[in-house]
């Protein structure tokens, strides 16, 4: 990777023995109530981590605080493999819990407020000490975040090759069923079809996308099944009904139908 890259920082803990580090430590412990209370209000209000954080009750909140001070602790002492372990634990938990990985920029800019103001009130006669005090603060951010950012990416790459893998799965068996098998769309035309049915129905599986469903039926049933079945599927989920389907040589076959509804995030249910 990179040396440029942010995420090369992965490796390379924070340095708690450069020019600022022991300043900028400091000015973090000695006002950690002040800049956990101005987290907090931040994590209230937040559209994501506010529900997050009302599900935790005040009894794991003190344990998991006292337990992330110690954390720190240990790293501004050189020992930053704890805490680096418990970022990467989050980044897992932000990737498995659909959050954007940018919602945690929100927190960030809290706290690099807050601190900033601190360290500015505390080192403003020594311009050469709050630089190195700030530079320290954002190199600890960067090694944080590229650590919370590759395990984040990590796990979620992770989980699409998972869903991928159950599609494919999932695939084969729909290419490969006896049974026929079709999805439709909200415009009542097939969206897709296996290859049982297209046998079925006589016809060629590279046209049953986007034929009308009403085409598949024999003449009068697609009336009959919406008038006697109507829209059971999307009231209840699912429903089973026998029709009787036609193939375009003029030929009939009868059939037991079992539909059910299905939808994706953003789509219409089928």
């Amino acid at each position: 990777m990179d040396s440029s890259s942010p995420l090369s920082f992965e490796r390379r803990p924070w340095r708690h023995d450069a020019p600022g580090a022991a300043a900028f430590a400091s000015a973090y412990l000695d006002n950690y109530d002040e800049i956990a209370q101005a987290l907090e209000r931040v994590i209230v209000d937040h559209p994501v981590f506010g529900p997050l954080a009302s599900s935790i009750s005040p009894a794991d909140r003190a344990r998991e605080d006292a337990a992330a001070r110690e954390r720190l602790e240990a790293a501004f002492r050189g020992d930053w493999e704890a805490y680096a372990s418990n970022l990467r634990q989050q980044g897992e938990s932000y990737a498995a819990m659909g959050i954007r990985f940018a919602d945690w920029y929100d927190l960030v800019g809290a706290f690099t407020s807050v601190l900033t103001r601190i360290l500015v009130g505390e080192s403003w006669r020594s311009p050469d000490a709050l630089a190195n005090a700030l530079l320290s603060m954002r190199e600890f951010l960067d090694r944080a975040l590229s650590i919370l950012g590759q395990s984040y990416v990590d796990a979620s790459e992770a989980r699409l090759r998972r869903r991928q893998a159950e599609l494919e799965r999932w695939a084969a068996i729909f290419r490969h069923v006896a049974w026929g098998v079709m999805i439709t769309r909200g415009d009542g035309r097939v969206e897709v079809a296996n290859p049982a049915l297209a046998a079925m129905c006589g016809r060629d599986p590279s046209v049953m996308g986007g034929a009308l469903v009403e085409e598949l039926f024999a003449s009068g049933e697609a009336e009959r099944v919406r008038a006697t079945v109507g829209g059971q599927a999307l009231r209840d989920g699912a429903t089973t009904y026998e029709t009787i389907f036609a193939r375009p040589d003029g030929t009939t076959f009868p059939a037991r139908v079992e539909a059910a509804r299905v939808s994706s995030p953003g789509e219409d249910e089928r």
